[in-house]
């Protein structure tokens, strides 16, 4: 019997997403978050233009599988009903959730016959999800935003917005201000009030604090006196170098850069789920050449994304080495271990300056082209196994030393007294 849990659960795993999938919660969110703006509530309740609105834009937010966006874009029957099956259920646990928190709400309103015990338990649940605030976005570049000490304006009504804090973090607050934001220009800092405003400045609160980690940002929702809860969002000002101690870097909140990955046969997500299945050989001459030009065609296609891909690396950490770089030749010989992963590589890094350093000597003695390069190879080499864990002054932890052989248990030779 199929259920509307096992519905949810298959429409998933049809679109490619796991049991717990960090990125069909992303895509949830952003779903939830397109229904508030475009005031939808009910998947019955909406048009049919509404509808078909939302599965188009379902496919591009984040956390979307790239391969169900082109199986979609195909026109698959059968991944749209699974996709339409989704965003009912984003849109019903989404409704049950509003009514859930307007009961809590309507639980917590103070009543006459309310003792001193159940009011401190009013704010038991500040810093759950679901948390309202109100928010001012203030821009370095108007004057109007501060006052004449300079000082930011926390009470302007003009600028004043309500949001809901869906989740107690630092994407969170991202979430609910994003679309204030204007085009082109990036968030500088999180400001919260940890208390109301004083009476003798009522523009500022008594006190406030940065926001920088989501740790930071749940204990403040949990510590604030102040009613309402406020937040100051300041935007990077425009011309000027983003240096400051409690800064955000100018990228933090860029969406994520992506890439279309071809499935390289038509059975991809197959052998993607069951791994590597034989395949015949070609029995004609006529198909040995048809198979042999579609590796070509593969084989240029990934080396075309490889270079991408490194450029794109390149661009955001200048001191990555690739293979195509003249010192990737002394990572490219270490062994024991040999450099398999991407924080091994990380650590490999380390024995280029060794091996430049030997080179350089080598030269300086008047060694030959080949013996020089040798011998900073063997000076690579051993830089490499230095940095391995257990040895001293290895970055990270040492193995822990094995624990000395327990006594065996047994009877105590009797002694006469």
């Amino acid at each position: 019997m199929v259920t509307a849990k096992n519905l949810v659960s298959n429409s998933k795993a049809d679109l490619g997403w796991d049991t717990r999938d960090a990125d069909y919660t992303t895509w949830r969110n952003e779903v939830k978050d397109y229904c508030a703006q475009h005031e939808m509530k009910s998947w019955g309740g909406a048009s049919d233009g509404q509808k078909a609105a939302l599965v188009v834009a379902a496919r591009g937010f984040t956390g979307f599988k790239p391969a169900m966006r082109a199986r979609l874009a195909s026109g698959s029957d059968f991944h749209k009903r699974a996709l339409e099956a989704l965003l009912q259920d984003c849109m019903k646990k989404r409704s049950e959730t509003a009514k859930n928190l307007a009961v809590k709400r309507a639980l917590k309103r103070p009543r006459p016959d309310e003792d001193e015990a159940d009011e401190e338990g009013e704010d038991a649940d500040v810093g759950e999800e679901n948390t309202a605030v109100v928010f001012w976005v203030s821009d370095p570049d108007d004057p109007a935003h501060k006052d004449n000490s300079g000082s930011w304006l926390w009470d302007h009504r003009e600028r004043r917005r309500l949001g809901i804090i869906a989740q107690p973090t630092i994407d969170g607050i991202w979430a609910m201000v994003k679309a204030y934001v204007p085009g082109g220009r990036a968030v500088r800092e999180f400001w919260g009030a940890l208390a109301d405003p004083d009476p003798s400045n009522p523009t500022f609160p008594a006190d406030a604090t940065s926001l920088r980690a989501d740790s930071e940002v749940s204990a403040f929702l949990r510590l604030t006196t102040a009613k309402p809860i406020r937040l100051l969002i300041v935007l990077h000002q425009v011309g000027q170098a983003n240096i400051g101690p409690h800064y955000f870097s100018l990228d933090r909140f860029d969406p994520p850069v992506t890439y279309d990955e071809h499935d390289e046969d038509s059975d991809a997500v197959v052998r993607n789920a069951a791994g590597v299945r034989q395949r015949r050989l070609p029995t004609t001459d006529h198909t040995f050449e048809q198979r042999i030009q579609q590796l070509r065609y593969r084989e240029k296609r990934q080396s075309d994304l490889k270079n991408y891909v490194k450029s794109q690396h390149k661009q955001k950490y200048p001191d990555a080495i690739h293979s195509d770089d003249e010192d990737f030749l002394y990572i490219a010989h270490l062994t024991s271990p040999e450099v398999n992963s991407g924080r091994a590589m990380l650590l490999a890094r380390q024995v280029v300056p060794f091996a430049r350093r030997a080179l350089a000597l080598n030269h300086g003695m008047g060694m030959g082209q080949i013996r020089s390069r040798a011998r900073a190879l063997r000076a690579a080499q051993f830089r490499w196994e230095d940095l391995q864990p257990g040895v001293p002054g290895h970055p990270g932890p040492a193995p822990r030393a094995p624990e000395p052989p327990r006594a065996r248990r047994g009877k105590r030779p009797r002694t006469r007294s």
